[in-house]
């Protein structure tokens, strides 16, 4: 539907520009528009069971529609999205993906998703990834860990990816309009072969539209390369593997010391390489964790976590970070499609297009808490859905005398008291 809206506003521009010149800059705003829809599937999708090009995050597009000729232009977009499914990012079901970004950037660098835990690889990754310029443009865990490095030239991502584990656990000639869903099986050839020349690894054709669409959206060389260091980061942070000290057992917990160990290093050093921190405070974020008193001045002291403990809190590191990259990049494509600064001239109010795309329901073999809440979430959009659609429709006909037995729906309001009725429905009980 937006890709619809784009081209029919793109071709009322046409007909009312005076010159050709006059319709290529109008028309920037509609190829944005089509831009991020490239940038948001590669990031926001994946493949599923049932399809090949899963959207795995709820959006809603509100679009700035401006009377222009005898129809309407677009001149304003914006995104606000929700239920981002981040526990992909951690693991996914037999059969399933991640989001295709992952996939489409190890395959630039020639790397293979089988030495990737987070992406269901039983090897280790056999060397680290190839070291970008702004390797060191990430972010810091915190603006102690920020202390004594210099912070210029990092991207915007810097003040969005300041956290630890703790706190979450507890060019290329691609064409910049081209978009994923171009791709009858998007993001699930694995046949394709990146032809490379003097021995660099060539880009995938998908990275390639993908960054050919970040550079149209005004985002640097040094913001994209920070975006691909911070997802090889989170590949490398999802290697690092736990043990006991002195292997006595899970629950063991040494005194004087932390409760768990990183078993090798290498992926741990890597990881705190790509994502700019240093490696000894990158461990203790995921080994132990901070407990602070509420009696008193607020004392804190450090816990050390058994190594499944820390197993969860390297996980929810990383589904905390994906997040804030997810994030950050919708924050910058909406200022990059805000509607321009009117400067006090007068113009006719632009009217408000709303379109709203959210997750697919999920039937999956184990469900997390997560899962649970973005299903309830979603049931409670379609009880919205029936409310307005058909209820109100019904409740018109009936006030005009008119037949409204052709309204017929499913009502979902028993599953909506199973989950949220109290004080028996599971969410009370949970």
């Amino acid at each position: 539907m937006l890709r619809f809206i784009a081209h029919a506003s793109a071709d009322c521009r046409a007909v009312s520009a005076a010159a050709g010149g006059a319709k290529e800059e109008a028309s920037k705003l509609e190829d944005a528009v089509l831009n991020t829809t490239c940038v948001l599937e590669a990031f926001g999708n994946a493949r599923t069971k049932h399809n090949h090009n899963s959207s795995r995050f709820g959006k809603l597009t509100c679009l700035g529609v401006t009377p222009h000729g005898k129809g309407g232009v677009v001149s304003s977009c914006s995104f606000r999205t929700l239920l981002l499914e981040r526990s992909r990012v951690a693991g996914q079901a037999a059969g399933e993906r991640s989001f295709h970004v992952f996939y489409w950037l190890l395959e630039a660098r020639g790397l293979d998703p089988d030495s990737y835990a987070m992406l269901g690889g039983t090897a280790r990754s056999p060397a680290p990834p190839a070291a970008t310029e702004a390797a060191d443009t990430i972010y810091a865990a915190s603006e102690e860990e920020a202390e004594g490095e210099a912070a210029e030239g990092r991207p915007e991502m810097d003040a969005k990816l300041a956290g630890g584990a703790e706190g979450e656990a507890a060019e290329s000639k691609a064409a910049p309009g081209d978009t994923i869903a171009d791709d009858p099986i998007a993001g699930g050839t694995d046949d394709g072969e990146v032809k490379t020349e003097a021995g660099e690894a060539a880009p995938s054709s998908e990275l390639a539209v993908v960054e050919a669409a970040l550079a149209a959206l005004g985002f640097s060389a040094a913001d994209v390369a920070g975006v691909w260091s911070t997802l090889l980061g989170l590949l490398e942070l999802g290697n690092v593997a736990f043990i006991v000290p002195g292997g006595e057992g899970d629950s063991v917990r040494s005194e004087g010391g932390g409760g768990s160990l990183v078993e090798e290093a290498a992926p741990l050093e890597r990881a705190a390489e790509a994502l700019g921190v240093p490696a000894a405070k990158l461990q203790k974020a995921l080994t132990m964790r901070t407990h602070t008193a509420l009696a008193g001045r607020g004392s804190s002291s450090q816990i050390p976590l058994s190594p499944s403990e820390a197993a969860e809190a390297r996980d929810a590191l990383t589904r905390h970070l994906y997040q804030h990259v997810f994030d950050f990049l919708v924050l910058r494509l909406n200022a990059h499609l805000a509607p321009p600064s009117s400067g006090g001239k007068g113009g006719e109010e632009a009217r408000s297009l709303m379109l709203l795309d959210i997750v697919g329901f999920e039937d999956v073999g184990s469900n997390s808490l997560e899962q649970l809440l973005i299903n309830y979430a979603n049931e409670l959009l379609q009880r919205l859905f029936n409310a307005h659609v058909f209820e109100r429709e019904a409740a018109l006909y009936k006030a005009e005398g008119i037949d409204d037995a052709a309204v017929s729906y499913t009502s979902n309001d028993a599953v909506l008291a199973v989950l949220s009725a109290a004080p028996y429905g599971l969410i009370p009980l949970l």
